[in-house]
This record gives C-alpha cells, structure tokens and sequence, in this order.
C-alpha cells in the first residue's frame, strides 16, 4: 500500500492543489469585493425605482442622460429637500454607498448618471442655453412630483463629475440649496468657470469640496495641489474645503466618512 502511496504523481497533484488554492483566493478576493457592500439595498426600507431616459423632457443638447433612478424611503422620510448624485461611469460604488445611507437617513436621492455633450459647451453660452441647462435638474424634481413620488422640488448637488459642468449656472437656480463636489478634477478651461462658481457661493449658499489626498498609491492628488496653488487666497474665510489626507481617489475604506461629512452638511449647514 505504501509503495502505491509513492508511485503517485505527487507533482501533478501539487500543482493541482496550487491551482486550486489560487483559484479559491481569487474568488474569496471577488466576493469580498462584490459583497463589502451588498448590490440589494440592506435597509429593506428602501425602495428602487428606475425611470427610462427616453422622456421628453430630458432631451437637452448640452446634458444626456444614460440612466437615473431615484431612491425612497417608506418608513423614515424627511421631504425638505432631495438630493442629487451626479456621475458618471466611475465611482459607482461610493455613490451607492452614499445613496443608501442618505436614503436610510429619509433622504429622497436621485441618481444621474449622465454624460456632457463637450462640444455644446463652450466658454460662453447664450442666454437661452443657460436656460436650457438650468433647467435639466428642475424637470426631472417636477416630473416627480407630478408623479407623486416626492412633494419638494428643492435639491443638493452632490457631484462626482469632473469640472466640466457649469455649476454656476446650477447654482444660480432658487430651487439648489449647496453643491458637494468630491475630487473633482481641473485643467485650464474649468479654472475660471471654478472662479466664478466661488464667487456666486459667497455669503450665498453652501459649497463645500472633498479631497482625498493621495492619487494613486502613495502619489499625492495633482488636482488638490492645483486647487491649493490656484485659488489659496480663498481659504479659510471663502472655501469650505475637507481634504483626507490618507484616502486615495476611489475613498475606499473611507466611504462611511464621507458619507458622515456629507451627512453633517445637508443637517447642520442647509438653510432648512
């Protein structure tokens, strides 16, 4: 019996087991990433509702929108305001996370998923397309309420785009109560649409920016310094700027404070 034991391959058989060890990480690694936080809402509170984007009242030439969805709460509900979570094909994770956690606090949340048609936005837009794209947020609150799906058409901005947008004309509406930016990303164009939008949040409404401070591994975040370089004569009396120093780009591990911050902002800095 115990020659039969050494007549075995034992080669092949280790490799086989190898091959099954690594195979076993890889899919412990992508259930651990998959299900850190679940796909399905955990708050059972929490309902989905996902629109089409073939509406009418979406068609705009400077904005489209690839999806959007908005998420309720039936137990707990707080209608002061909604909340809008601007993205695009990144950061669907953290703006999940987000969504659920303002969701679970009685936050009606709009997801929007949308891409900007650059070569409709220039420097200088007409008076009738600041219209058109001052009111792309506003059609789509009225055409829940007219659904009967929420009853304030207020709303707060949180954005993960990069700067392209132009926030100032957002910003300008009666209806926005504040804008959060998170690591939003600058380059010669967006500077002085930026300028700008610092200069409409004075003594006005709440505008707050959230930087994580590292890139990518241990490089730190080229668009913080930028900001810190470019608009530093700003600080402490203008900007209201929350820097996380040892977060990458992605905030991962960091999700829940910035989800606290954000949190903290709408409670505490929102003229209610």
């Amino acid at each position: 019996m115990s020659k039969n034991i050494f007549q075995l391959d034992w080669i092949f058989i280790d490799i086989f087991i190898i091959l099954f060890l690594f195979l076993l990480l890889c899919a412990v690694k992508i259930i651990k990433n998959t299900y850190r936080w679940r796909r399905s809402f955990s708050n059972e509170a929490l309902e989905l509702l996902s629109f089409s984007n073939d509406q009418t009242f979406l068609k705009n030439k400077f904005i489209s929108t690839i999806n959007w969805s908005l998420t309720r709460n039936h137990i707990h509900k707080k209608e002061k305001l909604s909340i809008i979570i601007l993205r695009n094909y990144e950061k669907k994770k953290l703006s999940g996370i987000i969504t659920e956690g303002l969701s679970s606090n009685g936050f009606n949340v709009i997801n929007l998923k949308i891409k900007l048609k650059r070569s409709q936005i220039s420097e200088k837009l007409s008076k009738t397309s600041r219209i058109e794209i001052k009111k792309f947020i506003p059609s789509i609150l009225d055409y829940l309420k007219i659904k009967k799906l929420i009853i304030n058409t207020n709303y707060f901005i949180i954005s993960f785009l990069k700067f392209k947008l132009p926030f100032n004309i957002i910003f300008s509406d009666s209806n926005n109560m504040g804008i959060t930016l998170i690591n939003p990303k600058f380059d010669s164009r967006s500077i002085k649409k930026f300028h700008n939008l610092i200069n409409l949040s004075i003594n006005s409404k709440p505008f707050y920016i959230i930087f994580c401070g590292k890139n990518i591994n241990f490089i730190r975040n080229h668009n913080l310094n930028r900001y810190l370089n470019e608009f530093k004569e700003y600080f402490h009396d203008k900007l209201k700027v929350i820097k996380l120093e040892k977060a990458k780009n992605s905030c991962k591990y960091y999700e829940t404070v910035v989800l606290g911050m954000i949190i903290d902002i709408i409670e505490n800095e929102l003229p209610f």
